[in-house]
């Protein structure tokens, strides 16, 4: 009798035991599967919709003042931009990098809309979208020039 109740014992801790581990596993399985998942969907937002380099522009003289964060550090690169006057018309246009002024062509106190072409997105020549739309009005309001 004795033996029956060891063994009863033995098997019902065995299976406590392996039930116990096989949940385990599922619960620690299931977080990262639910965790690869939306990696997953984080690469593949990186790749169709995530901008690496965002710009911010300032005033500065006839110019503006362009900031460019890379992957969260400033680059080193250039990059292509155009600045586009309230008629549309593109008033200036080239490659600029962290820290530089675009070219001093803007009238004071008007506002104007800043495009920019992040690496690997295209080009205004290609009639590619740009990846960031900037508006800002230029320096110069009031005659005072704060750049």
């Amino acid at each position: 009798m004795q033996t029956k109740k060891s063994i009863i014992a033995l098997v019902f801790t065995v299976f406590l035991i392996f039930s116990c581990t096989q949940e385990d596993e599922i619960m620690s399985a299931e977080p990262s599967t639910i965790e690869f998942q939306q990696q997953r969907q984080i690469k593949k937002d990186v790749v169709s919709k995530f901008q690496y380099s965002i710009p911010s522009i300032t005033p500065c003289g006839y110019g503006f003042k362009v900031d460019i964060l890379f992957f969260g550090v400033p680059p080193v690169s250039t990059f292509e931009y155009q600045i586009v006057n309230g008629l549309g018309v593109v008033v200036d246009s080239g490659f600029v990098g962290d820290g530089q002024n675009t070219n001093w062509v803007l009238n004071p106190c008007q506002a104007y809309t800043f495009k920019y072409w992040a690496f690997g997105y295209g080009s205004p020549g290609a009639g590619d979208p740009p990846t960031t739309v900037l508006t800002a009005t230029s320096d110069g309001c009031g005659g005072m020039f704060l750049c």
